[in-house]
């Protein structure tokens, strides 16, 4: 491709470029893998994505390359990065939802979700996200390869807001009848997450999940074609809570019938589409019909992604396993165009044509015909007018961003980036821990003894996401890198600066993670 520079109000920063210059190749190639903004996968083509797999019996997500192919390759932190073997990470032994990226070194890494910072989302790439139930020792496997082409604050907005999309029509119903015990499938169709299109096959099957336990692990059946679940028991189950202890309790005279639901998920281990196992028990069919049409606005989804999945259906079981009917005679209520799964909260569109664009804000690039977000992201990105600009404020001088927007203008960077030529380096002779006040300088340590560098957590110093820190090795005693609480990344978790006047650059990229790069061993 042809490399267009951007605005002469803007910089790049190209880090490390090697190669020679012979017609120009390796320059174009450097160019081409320093993009700005690139983070995720070519979903344009499949045969770069690699394999994803996960090993319940040692916790491994693993990511290799496809059969027949030379490699894989993604972008992180505008970064090209190409693998030829398979790159894998161990989840840890506690139940959760763990998202798991590729970070701006190209090592694979995995965050809570309740933790995960958007610079996750904004530096890195995503490979997918586990939801691991402990007690159990199983897994719920989704897909989290986004593209390159959206970019990373388009995609936690969709995350945060929208959520997965229905794509019209499929992912039908059928057999399910007023009466009977079972059904005969689910057929194929689509959804959306942003931008990746999960395909569902024609499914026979199901499982069903629901919750167990204090807190409540998410915990999956044998998948099968019945309408409701019998846990070894004379009648049909709901999923009690039983002041936060989660419990199947067999349905009885009070409880004569209850509402399962169908999802649809990005689970890639063979059955995407669910059954979700009620929560509640109604005494009779007057009530469950009275409460079918919102009962999704009372479920309790915590501890599943659900921004990664959509509700397909809601239908009533009766007390000895068969389905009931609804008030108009139908036999379940639709959902695959209502975005629901979390308590207390009403459901909203979520058919992926009913996104909406507002023109204006791009400048009438969009169009009526932009009918979901995926036309939409075409659009722009095949504008060439949005190639050079992607923030334009007439050369304003005054622009002072909050906490959740940080527009690069040129002011801004002026401001408030650490510009390499102004940097003042202190000298320390002894054990150096990092404090607030050194912000904006460079530590040079001087010693002929062994020294190391502390990072404090940020519960003891509250240094800022994004802070960088220079050192450099001045004396011919060692400068080791270390810390209580944090952790720390580099390439072959090397942390000491390899020999004198070497130096190294500590960056903190979430909380208590910081990444360290430079001449080290």
């Amino acid at each position: 491709m042809a490399y267009v520079f951007p605005s002469e109000e803007a910089e790049a920063a190209w880090g490390a470029i090697t190669g020679t210059l012979s017609d120009q190749t390796d320059l174009q190639t450097a160019l081409d893998n320093k993009l700005l903004f690139l983070n995720g996968f070519d979903l344009q083509d499949s045969d770069t994505l690699g394999d994803l797999a996960f090993n319940d019996g040692t916790r491994t997500l693993s990511i290799a390359v496809k059969s027949g192919k030379p490699n894989y390759s993604f972008w992180a932190d505008n970064t090209k990065f190409t693998k030829t073997t398979t790159a894998s990470v161990v989840i840890p032994d506690t139940t959760g939802v763990y998202y798991v990226y590729f970070d701006n070194l190209g090592v694979l890494q995995h965050v809570t979700e309740a933790l995960m910072p958007l610079t996750v989302i904004y530096e890195n790439a995503l490979i997918a996200l586990v939801y691991w139930n402990a007690t159990a020792g199983t897994a719920f496997v989704g897909d989290e390869r986004h593209g390159v082409r959206m970019s990373s604050s388009t995609h936690a907005y969709n995350h945060k807001t929208f959520g997965a999309r229905y794509e019209s029509p499929g992912l039908n119903i059928t057999g399910l009848e007023d009466g009977e015990p079972d059904y005969t499938n689910t057929s194929s169709g689509a959804f959306w997450d942003e931008d990746i299109r999960h395909v569902v096959a024609l499914q026979t099957t199901h499982p069903f999940m629901y919750k167990l336990g204090t807190g409540g692990e998410w915990t999956g059946t044998t998948p099968d074609s019945n309408v409701g679940f019998k846990n070894s028991t004379s009648n049909v189950v709901f999923n009690e809570n039983d002041g936060g202890d989660w419990k199947l309790t067999e349905s009885g005279t009070s409880t004569d019938y209850m509402i399962y639901f169908f999802i649809a998920t990005p689970d890639i281990n063979g059955f995407p589409i669910k059954k979700i196992i009620g929560q509640n028990g109604y005494p009779n069919r007057s009530s469950a019909r009275a409460a079918v049409e919102t009962e999704i606005s009372n479920i309790v989804m915590d501890g599943l992604p659900s921004p990664e999945f959509i509700f397909l259906y809601a239908y009533i079981v009766k007390r000895n396993g068969d389905l009931e009917n609804l008030a108009d005679g139908g036999t379940y209520v639709d959902l695959r165009t209502v975005k629901g799964g979390i308590s207390g909260i009403s459901g909203s569109a979520s058919l992926a044509a009913d996104v909406t664009t507002d023109v204006t804000n791009f400048n009438n690039i969009l169009s009526a015909s932009d009918t979901n977000v995926q036309l939409a992201l075409d659009t722009i990105d095949n504008n060439a007018a949005l190639q050079s600009n992607v923030l334009e404020l007439d050369n304003a001088t005054s622009f002072t961003p909050d906490a959740d927007y940080e527009p690069a203008t040129k002011k801004y960077v002026d401001d408030n980036i650490l510009d390499p030529s102004s940097i003042t380096y202190d000298s320390k002779t002894s054990n150096y821990t990092l404090a607030l006040s050194d912000k904006g300088k460079g530590i040079a340590m001087n010693s002929s003894s062994n020294l190391t560098v502390t990072i404090p957590t940020n519960a003891s110093v509250a240094i800022p996401i994004g802070d960088v820190r220079p050192f450099s090795r001045e004396g011919t005693g060692t400068v080791t890198f270390t810390g209580a609480g944090v952790t720390i990344q580099s390439k072959d978790s090397k942390v000491t600066i390899a020999g004198q006047y070497g130096e190294a650059v500590l960056r903190k990229k979430a909380t208590d993670t910081w990444a360290l790069a430079g001449s080290l061993e």
